[in-house]
């Protein structure tokens, strides 16, 4: 056999499943994607309904690396467009811009009260300055930049609500991940000068598929289907067979029929407590230990259709208030006017979870209520503008970085390294907290790796 062409199997087909795909394909490799659910695309997959878009949670283009946003271009062709962004954070009665800028505060929360913020930040830099400490905790990371009212007035309500967890027990690494800046003075400097194409958390524009996010990963699934490769959709992966360092084949099941799926390469992004449970033989018990250390936040999505123009311009809406049940709320029509019709509006509210909690058990017409209450409570809608609702559910929306996670993470991936034709890819399957833009980049490389 020709080393550079080969026989992979891919389990899942997300954006990290259909970049490595789309990438191997292109090499003249023969693949073969299995997908439990029956679209593509994971989370970054778009649903229509009576001609509305929803995308869940609202997924956009955005890269400080050119040959990224090209090879989108390569693959989206006319329907990539240029938005400039607007978002704001919802405190009380007051908005503010997000990400925060620094300069607004005593505008926004008066002379007193922004002064309060701006010199808990001054008092905080000058204490790293003097005792620089890294701290392994998000509270500690952002407290030590930011100072103690910024975090208590934003980061602290509503990162807990998100990841369900004192900021105390979070990891480091969610701040570098998703505040994306050193310090307030940083924070200053990139809300001025930030292009495109610069830190994603404080980029002006972005780039967005005119008929929604899962445009992309149609074309991705498309491209593969062309190059000699199969999407099995509607299977489910229930067991990873290996022996000796090697595994030798896939044994999935759709509905009463079985069937195994052998090959040269497995990739997985399916996420990683999932492989490991499906691993046959069992792994070691210690390695189920750490795995089960490992958690993942699920998402619930409320889909509304709207009966006015319009409700406001932002892209998205984040909201720390902790008597408000979701964190954030996007208006697809803003991203997009492709995305809605019939002069009417929608909205896709965000609620974080965990898949054995309340939220994620109730039915779907108690959550759609509590939304809508809070919608209207806050003044952005009425009961009676509702012409249509439903509810879609994200199990593994991202990795839980709760501290120490690092540990039982390198743990559980010393383990598998060894394996040497197994890959890890994508946000769960690596268990990265990655942007779709990182996870195309890992793809490239992880492609260059298989086929060595």
């Amino acid at each position: 056999m020709n080393p550079e062409k080969r026989t992979v199997a891919i389990l899942g087909a997300g954006i990290a499943g259909l970049s490595i795909a789309c990438e191997l394909s292109e090499s003249g490799n023969s693949l073969t994607i299995v997908e439990k659910s029956p679209c593509v695309g994971g989370i970054a997959r778009s649903v229509k309904r009576d001609g509305y878009i929803f995308d869940l949670g609202g997924h956009r283009i955005c890269s400080d690396k050119q040959w990224i946003i090209d090879r989108m271009r390569q693959i989206l062709e006319d329907d990539l467009q240029l938005v400039k962004r607007k978002s704001r954070i919802r405190l009380g009665d007051k908005f503010i811009d997000y990400p925060p800028r620094p300069l607004s505060i005593p505008f926004v929360f008066g002379l007193r009260e922004g002064s309060m913020i701006l010199s808990s930040y001054v008092l905080s830099a000058l204490k790293s300055k003097l005792n620089p400490q890294k701290g392994d905790s998000f509270e500690q990371w952002i407290t030590g930049r930011f100072g103690t009212k910024m975090y208590e007035i934003f980061f602290k309500p509503y990162t807990e609500k998100v990841c369900g967890l004192p900021c105390s027990d979070i990891s480091v690494d969610w701040g570098t991940r998703r505040v994306g800046v050193e310090s307030l003075f940083q924070a200053v400097k990139k809300a001025v000068f930030t292009q495109v194409g610069t830190t994603k958390t404080y980029a002006t524009h972005f780039y967005y598929p005119q008929s929604g996010i899962g445009t992309l990963s149609d074309r991705m699934a498309d491209t593969v289907s062309k190059n000699n490769s199969r999407i099995m959709l509607g299977w489910e992966v229930k067991e990873v067979r290996w022996t000796n360092g090697t595994i030798n084949s896939l044994l999935i099941e759709k509905g009463d029929e079985q069937a195994v799926i052998e090959a040269d390469r497995f990739i997985s992004t399916i996420p990683l407590t999932r492989l490991v449970s499906l691993m046959k033989p069992e792994l070691p018990a210690h390695i189920r230990e750490a795995v089960a250390n490992l958690e993942y936040r699920a998402l619930v999505c409320i889909m509304l259709v709207v009966d006015r123009e319009r409700i406001t311009d932002d892209h998205w809406i984040y909201f720390p208030d902790t008597d408000v049940i979701f964190t954030r709320v996007h208006e697809p029509k803003n991203w997009s006017h492709k995305l809605a019709r019939d002069g009417r509006t929608s909205l896709c509210v965000e609620i974080m979870c965990n898949q054995d909690d309340g939220i994620w058990q109730a039915p779907d017409e108690q959550i759609i209520e509590k939304s809508v209450a809070d919608l209207s409570r806050l003044g952005f809608l009425s009961r009676d503008d509702i012409a249509d609702s439903f509810v879609e559910r994200v199990p593994y929306a991202y990795p839980l970085l709760r501290l120490g996670y690092q540990e039982h993470l390198a743990e559980v991936m010393g383990y598998l390294s060894q394996i040497g034709n197994l890959h890890l890819s994508g946000r769960t399957g690596a268990f990265k907290y990655w942007g779709m833009d990182d996870v195309i980049e890992e793809a490239v490389l992880k492609t260059k790796q298989i086929l060595c």
